[in-house]
């Protein structure tokens, strides 16, 4: 299946630069949109607080998702993806 290739190609190449910086953008992007909304900055303080990493955690967010390299995609996928052991669900 196609996202079965898509992950196989992740586990044997990190994905290219323009790749990466689309998503990068996306996930800080979307971060910055919802935490516009009071509800959605009251409980991400809240969490931060709860798990005891500081009222103001969330805001490393969009620094620590930019910090994120080529390899380090790579290296986290080939330790938690496993295609020998996967289940699949289709959706009739």
């Amino acid at each position: 299946s196609g996202l079965i290739d898509e992950l196989r190609r992740l586990l044997d190449e990190p994905p290219d630069e323009a790749e990466l910086s689309r998503a990068r953008q996306h996930l800080i992007g979307n971060f910055l949109i919802d935490r516009q909304r009071n509800a959605v900055h009251a409980a991400q303080v809240s969490l931060d607080a709860l798990y005891g990493l500081g009222a103001n955690a969330s805001s490393k967010y969009p620094d620590d998702i930019g910090a994120i390299t080529r390899d380090d995609m790579q290296r986290v996928a080939q330790r938690i993806v496993t295609l020998d052991r996967y289940v699949e669900a289709r959706v009739v």
